[in-house]
């Protein structure tokens, strides 16, 4: 159901406005509230990230959010639980998930893909799960109707990028 409001909106608009935020920071509570701020706000998507250890494709203010959320007790179980609450609160809103490689094998890809499909989620971007290695990524998002976004560097070339593109489900993000 997710991925058609994501559908949805990037059939209707050109250019939308997504903030991004991390689950849990700087408290649980607040992180729901923001993204319903965002959102009356007028942010047509959110990008939403679960909190991580080590955040090496990210910078310091997204390594000092992640470390605000882990302090703040938001665990995986309780980032789905966080998405689910989001979800209720701006139920016409795409929901695009961060979240690092690790996270998802410790779940699984299946059960991962499952868990926060149903919790609302629109699409999926794992940005340390390469192209070559994304194909069980890939058929998880799409068992679970999660669409799967594919991370293109500014320099990727034609061939590599024309890869991506006829194996993401849902934007490439560059």
């Amino acid at each position: 159901m997710s991925i058609r409001l994501l559908e949805g909106a990037l059939d209707r608009e050109r250019f939308h406005v997504s903030p991004f935020l991390v689950l849990g920071d700087p408290t649980p509570a607040a992180s729901v509230q923001l993204a319903a701020s965002a959102v009356a706000h007028g942010a047509s998507m959110l990008e939403i990230g679960f909190p991580y250890g080590d955040p090496i494709a990210d910078g310091p203010a997204i390594q000092a959010a992640d470390l605000r959320a882990l302090r703040a007790g938001t665990s995986s179980e309780r980032a789905i639980h966080l998405l689910s609450e989001i979800r209720n609160a701006c139920p016409e809103t795409p929901l695009n998930l961060l979240v690092y490689g690790n996270l998802v094998h410790a779940r699984g890809y299946g059960r991962f893909c499952h868990d926060v499909a149903a919790a609302g989620a629109s699409s999926l971007l794992v940005p340390d799960v390469p192209l070559d290695e994304s194909g069980p990524l890939r058929r998880a998002c799409d068992e679970a109707q999660l669409g799967h976004v594919q991370l293109v560097g500014p320099l990727t070339d034609e061939t590599r990028l024309k890869r991506m593109d006829d194996t993401a489900s849902a934007f490439l993000y560059l």
